[in-house]
């Protein structure tokens, strides 16, 4: 078989070049100057701080209490994703998962375990998502929310995907409930900000936490990193390698000793990442937020004030 080769003329290969040259330009302009400061890490989180950390377990159960009195201990945050169906019920499921039966926290106890710590969705009953039909997704999600909504002080804002099962229709959905970002189950091994908040995948599970904790204490860094870790109370049960309660009071008298860590939920550090995207300006910039911000400029750490403005130049 034979090709037949098409030259192009030199002028019209320069002016294609052109025409994406000034098309890239235009798409840079029309960035905010909160998505260049947030893509090209131009700022810190609170006081300056340039690590951060965020633990995400699933499902509410008893051992969830367990798990409280310890991160209450080391003076660090939890997000807990609830399923607001079985609030006082028997967790039959967990006898073939950890060898012995399971209970649900009942509303009491998640109003008083969850106190300093964040209450987040993962639908009425946990549900393999992408089977039901559009108006099932929506009524598992919004009366979680309502339902959780009645027990905690604070907006419900956070998700985690059951199974970490997810596809376009849910993330849309999710989009117009007041949710802010859903994590799923697909971990990086990196310590990288998300790039999608609503496909927000966690650094990894906390039975592969030890050899990147390692990493993450030492790193010396310039630019912000978070460490996400999820899991299930439940599963410290099993009592296995790198599974086990004292493997995870290790982990957080590690995580804990940090200098400059920000132990935040994700509800928060979502919170602050879009103030921090939505700062407008040139060579003034304006916080539209009604949060405290850290940027770094010209290599110097700065403060900009809730409603506030600074120069740049």
């Amino acid at each position: 078989m034979k090709y037949r080769v098409r030259i192009f003329p030199i002028k019209t290969i320069l002016i294609q070049v052109m025409l994406l040259f000034l098309v890239g330009t235009d798409l840079r302009a029309q960035e905010s100057m909160g998505e260049r400061i947030y893509q090209e890490r131009m700022f810190a989180f609170p006081n300056g701080k340039m690590k951060a950390l965020i633990l995400s377990y699933d499902d509410g159960l008893l051992q969830d209490s367990i798990m409280v009195s310890i991160l209450n201990k080391y003076k660090l945050k939890g997000s807990f994703n609830l399923n607001s169906a079985y609030f006082g019920d028997d967790a039959l499921w967990l006898k073939s998962l950890a060898d012995k039966t399971g209970k649900y926290l009942n509303k009491a106890q998640v109003k008083r375990i969850y106190k300093e710590h964040e209450i987040a969705a993962h639908t009425r009953t946990h549900p393999h998502l992408p089977e039901l039909t559009e108006e099932e997704i929506k009524e598992e999600i919004r009366v979680n929310i309502e339902e959780l909504s009645a027990l905690s002080e604070n907006p419900i804002t956070s998700f985690a995907y059951p199974f970490g099962e997810f596809n376009k229709q849910i993330v849309e959905i999710l989009k117009s409930t007041g949710i802010t970002n859903a994590r799923t189950v697909n971990d990086t091994k990196t310590f990288n900000l998300p790039d999608d908040f609503f496909i927000w995948n966690p650094t990894c599970h906390h039975t592969q936490v030890t050899s990147l904790l390692t990493e993450f204490v030492s790193k010396s860094v310039e630019k912000p990193i978070l460490f996400h870790i999820w899991g299930h109370s439940w599963e410290f049960d099993r009592n296995q390698e790198n599974n086990n309660w004292k493997y995870f009071d290790n982990i957080c008298q590690r995580l804990s000793s940090i200098k400059n860590i920000w132990s935040v939920s994700a509800g928060e550090f979502i919170e602050y990442l879009n103030a921090v995207k939505a700062i407008s300006g040139e060579k003034v910039l304006t916080n539209n937020s009604n949060l405290m911000l850290w940027l770094i400029i010209k290599g110097k750490l700065v403060q900009l004030k809730p409603k506030g403005t600074i120069s740049i130049e």
